[in-house]
């Protein structure tokens, strides 16, 4: 049983790094990234990121907050989506 425990914990602990890219047909890339334990955690900074950027005067239904994990394969997308921000409402998040 410490065995196991201890694996989990060491996998726990390790950190993964994640890259917020904004796309609309171009891309602007992320080029320092953030750590965070999985993927859902990286989605759920998306989100917050989406909701964040689409208070901002731009046209937000054409750009997305893109993850991608370190190795660059993408681990979802989250539209900006100024009615939702203004709302308050959760923005939907999509694993690609």
């Amino acid at each position: 049983m410490y065995g196991a425990q201890r694996r989990g914990r060491c996998h726990h602990e390790i950190p993964l790094k994640y890259f917020f890219h904004m796309e609309d047909g171009a891309c602007i890339r992320d080029p320092r990234g953030e750590e965070f334990p999985d993927d859902a955690a990286a989605l759920r900074e998306a989100a917050v990121l989406a909701r964040e950027l689409s208070k901002a005067p731009v046209h937000a239904d054409e750009w997305r907050v893109v993850v991608k994990n370190a190795d660059g394969i993408r681990i979802g997308s989250v539209p900006l989506a100024p009615s939702a921000a203004a709302e308050g409402q959760d923005l939907p998040a999509s694993i690609h």
